[in-house]
Order: structure tokens, then sequence, then C-alpha cells
């Protein structure tokens, strides 16, 4: 029963390319760097094999499997316990991870975006001197 906890899917192994382009998805990345993913390999986008990427990407090793997007993020969940892969099922939902993405999206616009002056602490508000 000591495995009753771990999801064991066919999943052989798998990237997952997160871009540091938005504050939303260096937030997951964080969170992610934490969770012990089993076969699942975290790069950054920009080690995307000749394409430029502007969302979170899974591919699967055999390519069997890609996706971006909320429903990447849903297939990395599936590499950790039974029940993030049972969130990461939801999220793979066609209806939910287009109203999640639209979420993420609407977070985009009204977040500051990575070192921009609105997060440097060093600029202030240089109409004041």
């Amino acid at each position: 029963m000591s495995n009753l906890g771990k999801h064991s899917e066919s999943y052989s192994s798998a990237t997952f390319f997160l871009t540091d382009r938005y504050l939303t998805c260096q937030l997951v990345g964080r969170w992610m760097m934490k969770k012990p993913f089993d076969g699942l390999t975290i790069v950054p986008a920009g080690q995307a094999a000749g394409r430029p990427l502007t969302k979170m990407v899974y591919e699967s090793s055999d390519c069997s499997q890609a996706a971006s997007g909320a429903a990447a993020l849903g297939h990395a969940l599936s590499h950790l316990t039974f029940g993030w892969a049972f969130l990461g099922a939801i999220l793979r939902f066609p209806p939910i991870s287009y109203i999640i993405e639209q979420l993420i999206n609407l977070l985009i616009m009204f977040l500051p975006a990575p070192n921009s002056p609105w997060q440097d602490e060093n600029h202030g508000n240089q109409g004041d001197q």
C-alpha cells in the first residue's frame, strides 16, 4: 500500500516547456520546481527545438501526446500523485481548459510583466522629481 498515493499511468517521460515571459508562468514554474514530478523534465521555453513558445507546452518523449496552455499543465500534473493526476484530467477537459486559459489571459493583461518598471522598486515614480 505504500504506492497508493503515486499515480502510475503509462507516462514514461515528457518535457514541459515553460516560458518566463509572463508572471503567471513564472509562478507556475516556481511551484512546479518544488514538486517531485515522475518522468517530467521542466525546461525553459527558449530551449524548444527551433520554435518560439509563448505558452506552456507539454510533449511526451514518444511524441504521442502534446498540449499547450492549461491542457499542458493538466498533462504535467499526471506525473504527480493520483490526486494531482485527477485534477490534471479535469484541466485537460476542453471546456475547462478553455475557461482557465481565458482567465489566465485576463490575469496577464492586468499583472505587470516580469522585469517591468512596475516591479522594479528602484525606479519609483519618476514624475515626482
